[in-house]
């Protein structure tokens, strides 16, 4: 008996197409990590209860984050203790160096008010503008020199700034990055004796806004060394999208490799001439990783 498949004509029957896995949602990873810290972490569960209820972005953040590294088999650990300053997690890769990683995340109604993206005019279909959040970013980036400078001892610090926004791909996109680094552009127009405005305009960046570098008496010094580089995670209710700046000359220097699928923007160091940037990957476009939930083994289960 032949058997035709009545929506072509190639006479082969196939079967109907099925969506593919489109992560666990944010509240399944949530869930999860509860678990886990309930089973592993005790007295850091009674805390993730509370920012749950005071900072439930961040509280998110934290378990997308953590779900992530543990994906991606970089070990990660609690490593904050209650009433100690510390970095979130203590990641050790099989065969690398450990390094740190702290969490913190841009509140959401704070950016919308900075950024003026999605806000209530735009939401109406009125033609608006948007900024991009770069003080933010370098504000959020210097609340945590200090903190990655004293948990660090020797590791390599890792800052991820998480946000769960409409606008997060592009208020932590690519450019977003460039901008981090070099601070925003100005358009430079420099005015003739007559008053006029001459021919070689030009962008340039004078590095107020840039969270790696300082200008100083005409020099490019480099500062917040204690982190080694910024994760920019935009966190959503099934996947992140994932991009990575990394320090000139930090303290310590992360091995990048680490996060394969990451692009990262680096500068040549020292800087000579000219400021030069690359991606380390061909194709800079945001790391898509869905969520997968943290899973107890059985060794973390009966381990004492």
């Amino acid at each position: 008996m032949q058997i035709l498949n009545r929506e072509s004509d190639s006479g082969l029957w196939t079967p109907p197409a099925q969506p593919g896995f489109q992560g666990s949602t944010l509240d399944q990873l949530v869930q999860a990590y509860q678990a886990y810290l309930q089973v592993r972490a005790p007295d850091q569960y009674r805390l993730f209860q509370d920012r749950l209820r005071s900072n439930p972005d961040g509280a998110k953040a934290e378990a997308a984050v953590f779900s992530w590294l543990r994906f991606e088999k970089l070990t990660p650990s609690i490593n904050e203790k209650p009433g100690q300053t510390g970095a979130d997690f203590l990641c050790t890769p099989f065969g690398g160096q450990p390094f740190i990683v702290e969490v913190t995340s841009l509140n959401s109604v704070s950016t919308t008010t900075h950024s003026h993206l999605f806000d209530k005019g735009m939401l109406d279909g009125v033609a608006g503008h948007f900024s991009m959040i770069t003080p933010q970013l370098v504000a959020k980036a210097d609340s945590k020199t200090r903190q990655l400078a004293t948990a660090a001892t020797g590791s390599a610090g890792v800052l991820a700034i998480c946000l769960l926004h409409r606008g997060a791909p592009i208020l932590l996109s690519t450019l977003a990055a460039k901008w981090l680094l070099l601070s925003d552009p100005r358009i430079e127009v420099p005015i003739t004796a007559t008053g006029e405005p001459g021919e070689t305009a030009g962008v340039v960046y004078d590095f107020k806004y840039s969270v790696f570098l300082e200008s100083r008496d005409s020099t490019i010094v480099p500062v917040r060394q204690s982190i080694s580089a910024i994760l920019f995670i935009s966190v959503f209710d099934r996947h992140n999208e994932i991009v990575g700046l990394l320090h000139p000359n930090p303290v310590t220097a992360l091995n990048h490799r680490i996060f394969p699928k990451v692009p990262f923007l680096r500068l040549l160091w020292p800087i000579t001439n000219s400021v030069e940037m690359d991606w380390i990957v061909g194709d800079p476009s945001p790391a898509h990783t869905d969520q997968w939930p943290v899973v107890l083994t059985q060794e973390e289960l009966t381990e004492k």
